[in-house]
């Protein structure tokens, strides 16, 4: 037992002295192209992570934009640690770890900002334009906050509410731009729509049924869009989270048989592996996939 205990000590420590060294590298690559620092704490096992890096830090089309930072990918849980030391607040003992988690610092190292929960990618490259000029993650609401309501204004303020899980602040805000671009003309209804149903899936798994309407309704108006892409798989998020396995498969099935991208394809391969292997859901007791 106690060589255990070392042995586990030992690799904690390990662990911290490799996570201290890669912050020095990044810090000194950073003081050297002068450039602000993008730190991106992400999980393979998490789904948002995944969503997230696709559309954002491993975006081809965000290349230039990305370019002006210098980005450290911090694997979780290994590297959580570095990054509650980097950014304090995040390190609250009673909180529960939200991911992913993005902090963005000065070439020397000082913390000048720090978002958790989901971006897409409008909300990502906006926040990384504002960052740029000097403002912060706040400064995404500012146009709303002052009066704004344009599309933009409205879709911005209502996504970044909803990813973080306020449904009071974010819905109304959704339904409106659902309300005004129903036929998705001018580019954001399908995606008001998409961000509907997340916020259900992910934020509010005991009412999923409102997802699953949701994802349904997306996918019946805009089979072919992107976002359709998703629905189609979160569809099997929302209905495993009501234990409806035959349902799940079958949204998992759909998903793979339309070449999503990789991330969507590795995902849905997981939860299909785990609902082949697994007991069913009233058989399960609550356990999750893996």
């Amino acid at each position: 037992m106690k060589k255990a205990f070392m042995t586990a000590i030992c690799f904690l420590l390990a662990a911290a002295t490799v996570g201290q060294d890669i912050w020095k590298q990044t810090v000194g690559q950073a003081m050297k192209e002068k450039k602000k620092i993008l730190v991106y704490l992400t999980d393979p096992d998490c789904l948002n992570c995944v969503r997230m890096a696709r559309q954002t830090v491993d975006n081809s089309q965000l290349k230039s934009l990305l370019s002006q930072f210098r980005i450290l990918k911090l694997p979780g849980p290994e590297q959580s640690s570095l990054f509650r030391k980097l950014v304090p607040k995040w390190s609250v003992p009673e909180k529960a770890l939200v991911l992913p988690a993005i902090a963005v610092f000065t070439p020397e190292g000082r913390l000048i900002d720090w978002v958790e929960g989901h971006l897409n990618e409008r909300a990502f490259a906006a926040y990384l334009g504002v960052v740029l000029k000097g403002g912060h993650s706040q400064s995404l609401l500012l146009g709303y906050q002052a009066g704004k309501r344009d599309l933009k204004s409205l879709f911005q303020a209502g996504v970044w509410y909803l990813e973080r899980g306020d449904g009071q602040k974010g819905l109304p805000l959704i339904q409106e731009v659902i309300r005004r671009d129903p036929k998705n003309e001018k580019g954001y209804g399908a995606s008001a729509r998409l961000h509907f149903g997340l916020f259900y899936a992910l934020h509010r798994p005991q009412r999923a049924h409102l997802a699953i309407s949701a994802f349904q309704e997306l996918i019946r108006l805009f089979p072919n869009s992107r976002e359709a892409q998703e629905a189609r798989f979160y569809l099997a998020v929302a209905h495993l989270a009501l234990g409806q396995d035959q349902m799940a498969k079958k949204w998992l099935r759909e998903t793979l048989s339309r070449n999503p991208p990789q991330p969507i394809a590795r995902a849905a391969d997981r939860l299909l592996d785990f609902l082949n292997r697994e007991p069913p859901a009233d058989l399960r007791r609550g356990d999750e996939p893996n």
